[in-house]
């Protein structure tokens, strides 16, 4: 998972870290530049780097440090190699007494993110449901479940490429999709009507779990043409081996890896 674009908060949700198990360290805004929000974590111990500035940056340096400390060893590298010494485990025993309230601090923003996403969740749930029908929480086909949570999103509405795109990530499948232009009268060749094919590429399944899977996803497809495609174009959708040798009587399955 590239976590670079994603704030921290986001990202330990995903990975389902919870607020009283964190112990975190701010290294400071200056990582921003060059490093993700969630720099470094720990899952198993809690531990947590981020890009926050630690209540310690905020506060005047002056108050822990004299800023001519180092100058005035600036003729005796022997005592300015040990004032530096000596600077460095100062500032690890205030990062160390700071760590503590930048914890509380973030374990609360953390414990407030889950709360907002808990809450839009459950209010996207709500609308997807008044919208197509269709009790999401309740829902068996888990397709259907995590197609109909999208149905909210209208730029997806007839924008084939990125429905392919989010057909693979729910099946966790690669997709191809094609649209054609198909004559339903042959003697009148001018009236077309689109046709979207979604192709999940899929190897070495049985004759029996292709059955299997193409009765699975019959609802998932038919959901889609509903709420996602134009009312004058069709979806089709099949499930093909590409790497299978045309080879008789070596488990062939008619369109899925034998055509004719």
């Amino acid at each position: 998972m590239d976590v670079f674009d994603i704030k921290s908060e986001f990202a330990l949700s995903v990975f389902q870290m919870e607020p009283d198990l964190l112990s975190v360290n701010c290294d400071g805004r200056f990582r921003r530049g060059y490093a993700p929000d969630l720099i470094e974590y720990n899952a198993s111990k809690g531990d947590v780097v981020v890009g926050y500035p630690s209540i310690r940056h905020l506060v005047p340096e002056g108050l822990f440090f004299d800023e001519e400390f180092l100058r005035e060893a600036s003729n005796d590298q022997e005592e300015q190699k040990r004032r530096v010494e000596l600077l460095k485990s100062k500032k690890e025993m205030w990062q160390s007494f700071f760590k503590a309230f930048d914890t509380v601090l973030y374990r609360e923003d953390y414990r407030l993110h889950l709360q907002v996403y808990d809450l839009e969740r459950q209010r996207d749930i709500q609308l997807a449901t008044l919208l197509t029908g269709i009790d999401i929480d309740r829902e068996h086909d888990g397709y259907v479940r995590q197609l109909a949570c999208l149905s909210l999103n209208a730029s997806l509405k007839g924008n084939v490429a990125v429905l392919g795109f989010y057909v693979g990530k729910i099946l966790h499948e690669h997709v191809e999709v094609e649209k054609r232009k198909l004559t339903p009268d042959t003697d009148h060749k001018s009236v077309l009507y689109n046709v979207v094919r979604f192709t999940v590429i899929i190897e070495g399944l049985s004759t029996t779990e292709y059955r299997r899977r193409m009765e699975e996803y019959d609802l998932f497809f038919n959901f889609l043409q509903w709420w996602f495609l134009p009312f004058d174009c069709d979806c089709e959708y099949a499930i093909k081996e590409r790497n299978h040798p045309f080879v008789l009587g070596s488990g062939l399955t008619l369109d899925y890896n034998t055509q004719f």
